[in-house]
């Protein structure tokens, strides 16, 4: 059985929503993860979910080691192109928290949707104000980042790029 016709029994039984771990589409994160990103097979993962009338849901990490403004800029404009749910999560480095001593403050600190206020923001040009707003409204990232217009285009020429790729193949 190939996906689609997985995806169509899927369907048919009732899926409405298939998440899918994201985390961004530029290359130079994939550098902190053990797994291996390609853009290739989460764009065409994205396709075939739609194609079977099912609502595609990226969950993307922010800020994360290493991660830029203009890697934030790309996910969310590759994403909301594709019309994907988007549900951005803060990166969590559960390896920094010493098991031996997992105190509330530990826990709340690393917590998936609430920045604690002594986190500093390691993505230079990105509040953390903004981080938090991207966490409440995703769809709204453009305002929320005060993208440039250079910010976009560059957006769109990467992923355009990765995605004359995927029809290539």
């Amino acid at each position: 059985m190939d996906d689609a016709e997985l995806l169509k029994i899927m369907n048919d039984a009732g899926c409405t929503l298939i998440g899918l771990g994201v985390e961004g589409v530029t290359g130079n994160l994939n550098s902190i993860h053990t797994k291996d990103f390609v853009f290739e097979k989460t764009d065409q993962a994205i396709r075939n979910i739609q194609d079977a009338n099912i609502t595609a849901k990226a969950m993307i990490m922010v800020r994360i080691p290493n991660q830029t403004r203009q890697d934030i800029i790309n996910t969310f404009y590759y994403l909301t192109k594709m019309n994907t749910f988007i549900r951005p999560t803060l990166y969590t480095p559960y390896h920094k928290i010493d098991q031996n001593q997992v105190r509330l403050y530990d826990l709340y600190r690393y917590n998936r949707k609430k920045r604690p206020d002594d986190l500093e923001s390691p993505v230079l040009g990105i509040s953390n104000h903004q981080f938090d707003q991207l966490l409440e409204s995703p769809s709204h990232y453009t305002k929320i980042l005060n993208c440039t217009e250079e910010e976009l285009a560059l957006a769109e020429n990467i992923t355009n790029v990765k995605k004359q790729k995927v029809l290539v193949k």
